[in-house]
This record gives structure tokens, C-alpha cells and sequence, in this order.
């Protein structure tokens, strides 16, 4: 079975989020109901240089066997067609972590269609920042039991309230192309990195872990994609001023731009992405969201049922030389196993390397400085769709 390196062309114009996945879903009064669920393990037992344990990335991965870290996700989807041109959509997620499997409405929008080519979508929905945005939380989609953090976690923008504006059609040379311009605004949390805390200018300061809300706005933004079923090319941008009472900071400008490409040939299997995170110049955009630049490349091959891989990524500093900014590389040796159809089991292994920046001590993704030069994060996951 191959799998899949994109959700299907329905969610890329803007649409169903597993239509072409889930040949399951069910019209309930017209209504189709599809869904997905991601249960997550993870460990990752290393100590600081006070000898203390020190997780890694906000809680995804502590020392103990965590079935409930942050990367655990059910998600339910209902669509509606209301007449040949306007459908709705409406999904519900529930994450583990610090969100407690408290379910919310992630996706929520009207899809109207001006003819095959050209369609609006507007309301609430995932803006395709990255390569894998729009179907992150399906972790059956993609071969990792996480998509690199090194990349994904540079971006805390949870959704877009606007218009989506989406043009698709094949070239006179067989190759699919999708333009997507898309804007609005949102509101948003993100955790505190560790390394701010430590250096928070005021006392007390606020615990390890800790969110902050964040009000995104005026964004604007374009996603385009260029290619075939065995190889794909994607660019992408995103503006917008960003409010964050916490920080005290308002109308500020951030961006996000990304490069990323998927190959998928025969029984090779091929992601890589480079990202690149450029916000205002000034001190408190530096200490809440600094410049960060981050990439990753994924090769594997495919055994009948089974999938390893390797997975090389990198986060370092962006055009401004903060002094908050993360970096680190890891290495990461992976397995995929497909259980049945929609159904996969992954097995992961991260040697990560924290590095330093600006003299500041070696925090990577870890939320302390680490006592060796290198630390170990053992994940694994069950992925289903229906």
C-alpha cells in the first residue's frame, strides 16, 4: 500500500479534508461524516546541568511513557452540499497535552465553486503556512509520528477567519498547479519558549509551560504547488501584525516563507522543507517570536508494508541575531508499518544536539540546557482514518 504524500486533491483546492482518503464516510441525511485519530507515546528521560529531568518541546516528550502529550488528536468532519455550487464544512478536534482533549471547532467555513477551476472558501480554516499544514493533525497522511519540530514548531498561528481564494487546473503537460491567496485574522496561544522564561525581564516569572494568547491580523498570504503523483513542488508566504498583551507588544509585523518538495517514486520516498520565520526588529518581538530559519530533509523506502526512514532537520537563528533564538539539529530513524487500510503504526527514534547562539547556554528544543551534548526522544503512534 502507498502511502499517501498529500491529502487528496479536494483539501488542495480548498475542500474535503479526507474525502479521498476515508472510503468510508458515511451521509447521515446528507450529511458525510469522516474522521481520524492519532494516539501518541512518547519518552525522553535527560537530564539538565543541575542534574534535573528536561523535556522537550513544551511537554511533548517527558520521562516518563506519555499517551497524552500534545501530538495525540481526534478529529470528526461533516459536509454538507447545500446546492451544486456552495457546501459547508465543519470539523471538530480534540488534542491531548495542555489542551486536555477539550473538543473545538478547528475548520468551519462555506466552500463556494465559480466552475472546476476557481473556488472561495469562507470562515474558519487551516492556513497552508507549511507544506503540511492543512492536514498536520491527520497523522496517517505522512510517514512521521510527528512532523519535524524543528520546522513545525517555529509556526503557533492555529487558524485563519477570512476568505480563500484557490484556482486549480492540470498544464498542457499533465502537471497539477494550484495558486492560493488567502486572508483574515485569528486568535491564537502559544507556549513561552524556555529560554525566555529564564531570561523574563520582571520577577516572578512565569513557569516553565506556561501559554500566552496572541491575536493575529491583516494577514495575507499565498500557497502555490506545482507537479505530478510522483513529484510535487511547493512555495509559500504569509504576513500579518501580530498583538500580544503579554509581551506588550501590538501591531507588530511577523512573516512566514517556506520552500518544500516531495518525491514519491516507485518505493522511494522523499520530503524536504526550508522555512524561514522573519518578525519585527525590535526586543519584545525578538523575546516572544525571534527570526528563526529551520529545514529538514526525510529519505526512506518502502519494504511491502513497511516504511523506514531517516530524517536530518536543523532550526537556527533568522535574519535578526536574537538572542532568544533556538538552535539545534537532530537525527531521527523512523518505521512505518501499515496495519490495514487507513490504519499505521510508526516507531521513532531523535538523537537531538542543542546548540548556542548569542553566548546564550544550549537549549535546542529542550526546555533546559542539557548535562551531555546530545538527547534521546523515543516516540510512537497509532494513525487511523474512517
Amino acid at each position: 500500500m502507498k502511502i499517501p504524500h498529500r491529502i487528496p486533491s479536494a483539501l488542495i483546492a480548498g475542500g474535503l479534508l479526507l474525502t479521498g482518503l476515508a472510503g468510508t464516510a458515511q451521509a447521515i441525511e446528507g450529511v458525510e461524516l469522516s474522521g481520524y485519530l492519532t494516539v501518541k507515546a512518547t519518552y525522553a528521560a535527560n537530564d539538565d546541568t543541575t542534574g534535573q529531568q528536561s523535556d522537550y518541546a513544551g511537554g511533548y516528550a517527558t520521562d516518563h511513557v506519555d499517551f497524552n502529550t500534545y501530538g495525540s488528536t481526534i478529529g470528526m468532519q461533516f459536509d454538507a452540499e447545500l446546492t451544486e455550487k456552495i457546501n459547508t464544512t465543519v470539523i471538530i478536534e480534540a488534542y491531548g497535552g495542555n489542551d486536555n482533549f477539550n473538543a473545538k471547532v478547528e475548520w468551519a467555513y462555506i466552500d463556494y465553486h465559480f466552475d472546476d477551476r476557481n473556488r472561495l472558501r469562507f470562515g474558519r480554516y487551516k492556513g497552508p503556512f507549511y507544506m503540511i499544514s492543512e492536514y498536520q493533525e491527520v497523522g496517517y497522511a505522512y510517514p512521521w509520528v510527528s512532523p519535524p519540530l524543528e520546522v513545525y514548531g517555529t509556526n503557533p498561528i492555529e487558524a485563519v477567519n477570512g476568505l480563500d481564494y484557490v484556482f486549480q487546473t492540470t498544464t498542457s503537460g499533465g502537471m497539477d498547479f494550484l495558486l492560493e491567496i488567502y486572508g483574515g485574522n485569528g486568535s491564537n496561544e502559544a507556549v513561552i519558549q524556555p529560554n525566555v522564561i529564564d531570561n523574563w525581564p520582571t520577577t516572578p516569572a512565569p513557569s516553565k509551560g506556561t501559554y500566552v494568547d496572541f491575536d493575529t491580523k491583516n494577514m495575507i498570504g499565498f500557497n502555490a504547488t506545482l507537479g505530478t503523483d510522483a513529484v510535487k513542488f511547493r512555495l509559500g508566504y504569509m504576513s500579518t501584525k501580530v498583538d500580544a498583551p503579554a509581551f506588550g507588544m501590538y501591531n507588530v509585523s511577523g512573516s512566514f516563507g517556506g520552500v518544500g518538495l516531495i518525491v514519491d517514486v516507485a518505493n522511494f520516498l522523499a520530503y524536504a522543507e526550508f522555512v524561514d520565520r522573519d518578525t519585527e526588529d525590535r526586543a519584545d518581538m525578538q523575546m516572544a517570536f525571534p527570526d528563526q530559519r529551520a529545514g529538514y530533509a526525510t529519505l526512506g523506502y518502502r519494504f511491502g508494508d513497511f516504511l523506514p526512514y531517516f530524517t536530518y532537520a536543523r532550526i537556527d537563528r533568522g535574519k535578526t541575531e536574537s538572542a532568544m533564538a533556538l538552535k539545534q539539529s537532530s537525527l531521527t530513524l523512523g518505521l512505518r508499518y501499515e496495519v490495514a487500510d487507513g490504519a499505521a503504526l510508526k516507531f521513532e527514534a531523535t538523537q537531538a544536539k542543542p546548540e548556542s547562539l548569542a553566548g546564550q547556554p544550549k537549549y535546542g528544543l529542550f526546555d533546559s540546557p542539557l548535562q551531555a551534548e546530545t538527547g534521546t526522544i523515543l516516540a510512537a503512534s497509532f494513525d487511523l482514518i474512517f
